[in-house]
């Protein structure tokens, strides 16, 4: 069986439809069919139950030969990665993802990153901690940064530093004193971050009102980090952030005296995955510049 076979046969599955597969692969689907039955034929197992007509529907013989397949492609894509990345240079791509509360903390480790080496290249993405185990899992980046632990048996994770939340608002926020009680916080106008499956830290700050007894004046729910920083920079309200994503804005902030919240990122990558000189370089850098 050749290479290409085990690519046709997990675009097949993942596609779900052979004609879809073609038109992912660039290819006609009468060809890809015959790479189909060809398969099977060498394995001498049917790989999927084509009773249902709108989508193939994958057997456990075949969801086994597709982990299998995924596998071995990991491993070649590993192989490659590995042998241009020999010599000096740091010439792979970086590769990473950041869920939203920590991705000033990345941003941060590349400008750092571009002080030492010349020239990196870089592949980031955002989203929610589920979103990028997946892309971890499957290779399409090489590590993550989030503020939750990763349920994967094949990857590893590392704690950075805990940082605390703080109260942010427009520089000319009349407030008198340098920090704020949790009572006062809940009598102030609180514009909240509330990302789309990322609410796990949205729903701790709610809990240490209720701890307090106290019931906020939430004037906003807002999943967008960058439209939240400016309705509170026009002093539409105010907001409870990590301090990593309020330093070098042009806001300011105060210590909220009476409450231990706080995060603390995730780094984590994959268990036995190539990672390339560049990738682990950086890595080193971000575990350096943001453990406390």
């Amino acid at each position: 069986m050749e290479i290409k076979q085990l690519v046709y046969f997990v675009a097949i599955v993942e596609e779900g439809t052979i004609s879809k597969a073609a038109a992912a692969l660039y290819m006609a689907q009468p060809p890809l069919s015959r790479q189909l039955k060809l398969i099977e034929d060498e394995l001498g197992e049917v790989l999927f139950d084509r009773s249902n007509k709108k989508r193939l529907v994958i057997t456990p013989k075949g969801e086994l030969f597709y982990h299998k397949a995924k596998e071995i492609l990991f491993q070649l894509e590993d192989s490659i990665n590995e042998v241009r990345d020999l010599g000096e240079n740091l010439s792979e791509k970086i590769k990473g993802g950041s869920a939203i509360y920590c991705s000033m903390l990345l941003l941060e480790t590349i400008r750092s990153f571009h002080l030492t080496y010349s020239n990196p290249s870089f592949d980031l993405f955002e989203g929610s901690s589920t979103d990028l185990f997946s892309k971890l899992v499957n290779h399409e980046i090489d590590f993550a940064l989030t503020i939750e632990v990763p349920e994967v048996s094949n990857l590893e994770s590392t704690f950075l530093g805990t940082f605390p939340c703080v109260l942010v608002t427009q520089m000319s926020y009349p407030l008198v004193n340098e920090t704020v009680t949790i009572e006062e916080l809940s009598k102030l106008p609180l514009i909240l971050l509330k990302p789309e499956d990322e609410s796990g830290f949205f729903k701790e700050v709610l809990t240490v009102f209720a701890q307090h007894h106290l019931v906020p004046h939430i004037l906003c729910e807002c999943n967008d980090a960058t439209m939240l920083m400016e309705l509170v920079k026009k002093g539409i309200g105010v907001t409870i952030l990590p301090i990593t994503m309020v330093k070098g804005t042009e806001l300011k902030y105060f210590q909220i005296r009476d409450i231990p919240l706080s995060i603390t990122p995730i780094l984590s990558w994959r268990k036995n995955g190539y990672l390339s000189k560049a990738s682990k370089k950086f890595l080193d850098t971000l575990k350096e510049i943001n453990t406390l």
